[in-house]
């Protein structure tokens, strides 16, 4: 929205300075008893636009009108809403008694405020829009400041700022210029206009009454609860950054935003905004206080509860949730090998990113002393930093792209396998055989792969595409398309089958084939410990017969990832302590990873037993070919 010189002229502080220049002064006594002129406090400042008109002054008839009008508006100036309601009756008494007084048109706009409290918005414009047209001065910014109140209460917000902003400063009685900021507060709230509302905040609580800025205060946090949170964070960032000592509003104003910051990371067990109260605002956060701070410690330091493996899921896309709900199954089932009486506590990401690391925080502080998480890339990339900043064991089920292994830090373990390995062999396969441009679908255009991007690289891709939606036949044909591989079989379905008919090319499927689809003869099926699963299940590793007899259907790759990472996780936490101070939990943590690092088990994703001297967990992928009820090297 373009604002208006009025905004854009303010001090970096937020405060434009008041105008007090008066046209006309407030008098004491009557030049002469025929004619008076009457001047109110709450008059329009001179200093107006050029292209206005010079404001007015509004004349009595009489000595009687004069006594009679000013001090009414005097007391409705002062009054409380309810005490100004009272006062309506009195103001339309006035009506009769000086019929066809000019100075009747003040009591006309304070009848229309008085009706826009009461809700009579249709009252309220009969009132004030013919003073619209009326002489400039104050009668006119009184009744524009009834009119845009109708607007913005009406649900006209931007209507209502186009016509109350030029307004801004020129009413010197602070109990209109009172009304007038809260006007301008709202309206920039209702149409999202964040920043501006912010800056506007400071002006009202500036222009105020003094006795009236408590009740302010409540009124602008109540807005606050309307406000994004990541708005509200940055706003109190700058404040902390510029200081404001000298200021006693602003640090009120500051003070009640952190207040309400500190309830919502109370309320939300938000421990990153809670860290950034306690270290940049402690002084500032008055009852809250404490319970930030525990917030903050406890959940930053976390603890280890008995038997405890946490997992962090992704949602950030239909493609990675299903991936999370295998990894959860899987989880689940390995979890229970052995009746461990293991407890597996879960978080997700909320669909973003940037709530990674919370979520790793709530993990650890559930007392999690093994984590699973890497779902993508992106999720790596973080729990990568959070292990090597916690001592906190952390099983990746993707690789973090950025790092190489040996710079994962000790508490971090590799379990899963980064897709360009098992893609680059089935290139490799269909390259042999003739194939001489392969494009890869489900990788990074798909929006939720490993976060990788195969083009020009050692695995063979030459066209990157989507699973979801597959791409038109003409289109991968225009690209010279000849042979298909499904990055992650366990995303891509059996249409990719119907696809490589149409370009008469053969398809090969990475790790985590197809489950419940029958391959056609010949496919070609990268292949890694139990995967993948014959459709007969007599034929099936004996590794898979605890899964079949629990009723379980048919497992995918990521299913068997969970499977034995919780397989790994549980020998680790088994025999920990419990601990809660930061010296102890740390402790156990080292002890968990101490275990990781050699524990030995029967897995599903490799024929490994466990991770190797770089904590990667070593696992041979070859190739086989799908015979419609089994599967042959």
């Amino acid at each position: 929205m373009e604002q208006p010189q009025t905004i854009r002229n303010m001090a970096p502080w937020g405060f434009g300075t008041r105008r007090m220049n008066h046209a006309v002064s407030l008098r004491s006594g009557f030049a002469s008893a025929s004619r008076f002129v009457l001047v109110f406090a709450l008059a329009s400042c001179a200093a107006v636009q050029a292209r206005e008109a010079a404001p007015e002054a509004t004349l009595a008839a009489s000595a009687a009108a004069d006594q009679a009008i000013r001090p009414l508006v005097r007391r409705w100036m002062l009054a409380s809403p309810a005490e100004r309601l009272a006062l309506d009756r009195t103001l339309s008494g006035l009506t009769e008694r000086f019929r066809g007084d000019a100075l009747l048109a003040y009591a006309d706009v304070l009848r229309a405020w008085d009706a826009l409290e009461r809700g009579d918005r249709a009252r309220a414009l009969v009132l004030a829009r013919p003073k619209l047209d009326g002489p400039a001065g104050t009668v006119r910014d009184l009744a524009t400041l009834v009119v845009g109140a109708v607007e913005r209460r009406s649900g006209h917000p931007k209507d209502a700022l186009a016509r109350l902003l030029p307004l801004l400063h020129k009413f010197v009685d602070p109990p209109a210029t009172a009304l007038l900021d809260e006007e301008l507060v709202r309206a920039c709230s209702a149409t999202r206009e964040w920043k501006t509302a912010l800056r506007l905040m400071d002006i009202w609580l500036f222009e105020s009454p003094p006795g009236d800025r408590e009740v302010i205060i409540s009124s602008i946090v109540r807005l606050f609860t309307t406000f994004p949170e990541s708005v509200l964070v940055v706003d109190l960032r700058l404040r902390l950054q510029r200081g404001f000592a000298s200021n006693r509003e602003e640090s009120r104003l500051a003070a009640a935003l952190t207040q309400h910051l500190a309830n919502v990371a109370v309320a939300k067990q938000d421990v990153r905004l809670a860290r950034l109260l306690l270290d940049n605002a402690g002084s500032l956060l008055g009852g809250a206080g404490e319970a930030v701070a525990r917030l903050a410690g406890d959940r930053a330091r976390g603890r280890v509860t008995a038997r405890t493996v946490g997992v962090l899921l992704a949602l950030a896309s239909p493609a990675l949730t299903r991936r999370s709900a295998d990894v959860l199954t899987g989880m689940v089932f390995g979890l229970g090998v052995g009746d461990t009486d293991a407890r597996l506590v879960a978080r997700d990401d909320a669909g973003d990113p940037a709530h990674i690391e919370k979520a790793l925080s709530e993990l650890a502080a559930e007392g999690a002393a093994v984590i699973v998480a890497g779902l993508d890339a992106r999720h790596s990339q973080v729990a990568l930093e959070f292990a090597r900043a916690q001592d906190l064991p952390i099983l990746l089920l993707t690789e973090d792209s950025q790092s190489a292994p040996p710079m994962y830090g000790k508490a971090a373990f590799r379990l899963g396998e980064r897709a360009e390995r098992s893609v680059g062999l089935l290139a490799t396969e269909l390259r042999a055989e003739g194939a001489k441009v392969v494009a890869g679908l489900g990788v990074s255009l798909s929006g939720f792969s490993n976060g990788e991007s195969f083009s020009g690289s050692p695995s063979g891709i030459g066209v990157e595409a989507s699973c979801s939606p597959l791409p038109a036949a003409e289109v991968l044909r225009s690209e010279r398309v000849d042979g298909l591989v499904a990055v992650d079989g366990a995303h891509c379905g059996p249409e990719v089958f119907d696809l490589g008919r149409a370009l008469h090319a053969p398809v090969a499927v990475g790790l985590g084939a197809m489950v419940g689809v029958r391959l056609p003869q010949g496919t070609r099926v990268a292949a890694a410990g139990v995967f993948p699963v014959p459709e007969d299940r007599s034929t099936a590793d004996p590794r898979l017969l605890g899964w079949f007899e629990s009723g379980r259907p048919t497992p995918t790759w990521w299913m068997g990832l969970g499977r034995d990472a919780a397989v790994l996780a549980v020998v680790a936490v088994r025999d920990l302590a419990e601990a809660a101070s930061d010296s102890d939990v740390r402790a156990r943590r080292r002890e968990a990873t101490a275990v990781l690092a050699q524990v030995q088990a029967d897995l599903w994703t490799t024929e490994a037993h466990g991770f190797d001297a770089t904590r990667t967990l070593p696992r041979a992928i070859t190739v086989v070919r799908a015979n419609g009820s089994g599967r042959t090297p």
